[in-house]
């Protein structure tokens, strides 16, 4: 009979809750921060499903309820900020440290957001101040990284990526970054091995897999970066990234069928994607099919005519047909773009035009 009646309790409550959000959806309701709350919980619930929608109607609810809870607009930030609206999600979050200056959370949120529009300048103080507040926020120590790395300050990086290891030692993505910081400093040893911890800790996150297979290939080691990338378009078959990564990969084994394979699947996910013309069009000229290389090389300059890349190929495939005058023209183009041609390919061009330039 009890239990009866805590069920009974519960529904009753549920549907309390449903009701009053509803009418605080309808019009001006009075404050009351218990129901806020209970609105702010189920905006939670919905937000961790991925349900944006109804994840921000109800933060909207919580906020006329209780238009003082900084953790509804925090919350209601993070909607906006998955929905890639950055100006609202950074005005909910500024509200929420105005209303409760004192939550490390809410400044790693902001911070985020700042670093992410590469306004660094606010992105540093953020992160600086969530330290401050809590020492041992992983988080905030993970964003500041970022943020030195983006910079180009790979030791900074390191050593707060290192601390928020410290503090979560289960954290996949700290490993990840670290392991990216070290590869941008040449030391592969501790990349690859900050990548195989990451794994290790979350084998079925795609990116772990692909971050690796950019330090095999950075390495020439282009087996294990082609079985890395195996792995991880087979868990996310829809990164388009991987595609292109494996095409190049496939290039460069001579595996030109596979690599134009890939790349076409590139393009079917992102038809405004110019490297991936560029490697396409750089696979038809090795098969001499000058054709339809030219039409991907072209494309690729309509869509990107300021890539260096894309002329030097199409001089090698104007080389390709007898036509030199073209493909000195385009090596021309190369060099005003600040591109630098294979030197092999201007020594035959040389000798095939019997010109120096």
């Amino acid at each position: 009979m009890g239990s009866r009646l805590v069920v009974l309790f519960c529904v009753v409550l549920a549907l309390a809750v449903q009701l009053v959000c509803g009418v605080a959806a309808a019009g001006a309701v009075k404050a009351n921060p218990k129901l806020a709350a209970a609105c702010d919980k189920r905006g939670m619930a919905f937000l961790e499903k991925g349900d944006l929608t109804r994840a921000l109607a109800e933060f909207n609810k919580a906020i006329q309820l209780n238009p003082k809870s900084a953790d509804a607009y925090h919350h209601r930030g993070a909607v906006y900020s998955a929905k890639g609206d950055s100006n609202r999600a950074i005005a909910d979050l500024t509200k929420a440290l105005t209303l409760n200056p004192k939550v490390a959370a809410i400044y790693v949120s902001r911070g985020r957001e700042y670093a992410m529009r590469t306004d660094f300048g606010r992105a540093f103080p953020d992160f600086n101040k969530a330290i401050q507040l809590d020492p041992k926020n992983e988080w905030a120590y993970f964003g500041r990284a970022n943020c030195y790395g983006a910079k180009g300050e790979m030791d900074k990086a390191i050593g707060d990526l290192t601390k928020s290891i410290q503090l979560d030692p289960q954290n996949a993505q700290a490993y990840r970054w670290r392991g990216m910081a070290y590869g941008d400093k040449g030391d592969y040893d501790r990349a690859l091995a900050d990548l195989d911890k990451a794994i290790e800790i979350d084998p079925s996150d795609a990116q772990n897999f692909f971050t690796r297979a950019t330090l095999y290939g950075d390495k020439g080691d282009i087996d294990r970066a082609l079985a890395d990338l195996d792995k991880a378009i087979q868990i996310d078959p829809s990164d388009a990234q991987a595609y292109l990564m494996r095409g190049a990969a496939y290039m460069d084994k001579g595996d030109f069928d596979h690599a134009i394979a890939d790349l076409t699947k590139v393009i079917e996910f992102d038809g405004k994607n110019a490297r991936a013309y560029i490697v396409r069009g750089s696979a038809y000229a090795k098969k001499n099919d000058y054709d339809k290389a030219m039409a991907d090389l072209d494309k690729a300059i309509q869509l990107d005519p300021k890539d260096p890349d894309a002329y030097s190929s199409r001089a090698e495939v104007w080389y390709g047909k007898k036509d030199y005058d073209k493909a000195w023209a385009d090596v021309k183009r190369c060099t005003d773009r600040g591109g630098t041609p294979d030197k092999d390919f201007i020594e035959s061009l040389k000798k095939a035009s019997g010109r120096e330039e």
